[in-house]
């Protein structure tokens, strides 16, 4: 409010708050965040596995309800807009529906492949993640998502 900031990271909240301001100026980042897979466990070896904890997050959800900070879902690696191939959005060229469409229904089936595969009925699952307030909103809606999806 003193005109001596030029640029800074919000939280959802202050995101929120200040969204209506003429001063509020939301700028894309190159920089995208993921779940990470440890495949030292013998259940996250297994594709169907991977392919169901994929399948069973709703992506939009989490970037319009959760971070809810201008953040948006994407369906490659690199964010939307930051540069282009053969004139066009290379994020949408080089994206992918497989592994980031949010489907309940191919969630299940592919769990119950994967346990299948793996001679087991059920299947137990340790997330780790960072400890700011963020971080940990985001962790519990991934726990939600597998828990109610899976």
């Amino acid at each position: 409010q003193s005109g001596q900031l030029d640029q800074t990271n919000l939280n959802q909240d202050q995101a929120r708050q200040l969204r209506t301001s003429k001063e509020f100026v939301a700028r894309k980042q190159a920089r995208t965040q993921y779940l990470e897979f440890n495949k030292q466990s013998v259940a996250l070896k297994n594709a169907n596995i991977r392919k169901a904890i994929s399948a069973a997050i709703d992506r939009k959800q989490l970037v319009d309800q959760i971070l809810a900070d201008g953040s948006m879902q994407t369906e490659s690696f690199v964010p939307q807009g930051l540069m282009t191939y053969a004139g066009k959005d290379f994020a949408k060229v080089a994206g992918t529906k497989a592994g980031t469409t949010f489907d309940r229904k191919a969630a299940q089936k592919y769990l119950k492949q994967g346990l299948k595969e793996l001679g087991q009925d059920s299947l137990e699952l340790q997330l780790l993640g960072d400890d700011d307030d963020l971080s940990k909103k985001t962790d519990e809606y991934l726990q939600s998502q597998l828990e109610e999806n899976l």
